[in-house]
């Protein structure tokens, strides 16, 4: 292909999208408010609720549970460099300039009203075995509770989202959880994603494009061809997978729904060739 354009950071937007992640309460799930209550008849340990009084699970917290997962993936790969991948990733403040994160999560809300419930618990001293605190009262979201968010990403190969599929697989197995209270059972929860819906930047006079993205911390260009046909075939220089996708809409900003089974499937090739 001529005329691979250079990307650097996000001085544009090439290859963006969002996909709805589903979650499912399997086990009490708690999400402290991170701070004390004023009433003195509130729970000693109030979740954090939303405007409508409903538990939310912030983009935070889910930012950071995947970013974790994915951390433990590819570093028990022995996978060179993962420290700087996942910064390109996830942003860094590390660096001289602030590099913005190229994956975003939004809040996780519920639309059930009767989500919350209460336990009394009590904290054990290690050394003596006897009470440290307590008792004291906890709020927590029940189980079979559901909740969605969003997740955005721009300026990566879709390949890469496959990365997340290890983290749901933990999840579903009840090896990674969510929330506060691990110890107590709390945190079990079942995750599903939805199929991606992919937007590109697409000159209306061209069948085909090429980008090298600058992925600084991880100290690698990644190549991503493209081409429009009948079908959008998209592959990168690092797993070397080709997704294919029906486009919705002419360029200039050409969509497309991309199926998560057929992204999860570039997994394996994606490891690979991060190994090289």
């Amino acid at each position: 292909m001529q005329g691979i354009r250079e990307i650097r950071g996000f001085e544009a937007i090439v290859i963006s999208g969002n996909m709805r992640c589903e979650i499912m309460t399997k086990s009490p799930l708690t999400i402290g408010a991170g701070k004390s209550p004023i009433d003195p008849l509130s729970p000693d340990v109030p979740l954090l609720r939303d405007s409508r009084g409903r538990p939310v699970i912030p983009g935070s917290t889910l930012k950071g549970f995947f970013r974790s997962g994915i951390e433990r993936t590819i570093s028990s790969l022995n996978i060179g460099g993962y420290a700087g991948l996942l910064e390109d990733l996830f942003g860094t403040a590390r660096r001289k300039e602030a590099y913005g994160s190229r994956l975003f999560f939004s809040d996780a809300q519920t639309e059930r009203d009767d989500a919350i419930g209460t336990r009394e618990h009590i904290k054990i001293d290690p050394l003596t075995m006897a009470v440290e605190h307590g008792p004291f009262t906890q709020e927590y979201v029940k189980e079979g509770t559901n909740f969605s968010c969003e997740i955005y990403f721009r300026n990566i190969p879709p390949s890469f989202l496959s990365l997340l599929s290890p983290v749901i697989t933990q999840a579903n197995a009840g090896v990674a959880r969510l929330g506060r209270s691990k110890s107590r059972g709390y945190g079990k929860v079942f995750m599903s994603l939805s199929d991606i819906s992919l937007s590109i930047a697409w000159p209306p006079s061209k069948e085909e494009l090429s980008f090298s993205m600058n992925f600084p911390s991880y100290g690698k260009y990644v190549r991503i061809d493209l081409r429009k046909a009948d079908k959008i075939s998209i592959q990168d220089s690092i797993s070397n997978c080709k997704l294919e996708c029906e486009p919705e809409t002419e360029p200039p900003l050409l969509r497309a729904k991309l199926g998560w089974q057929d992204v999860e499937g570039c997994l394996n090739s994606l490891i690979k060739g991060l190994s090289r």
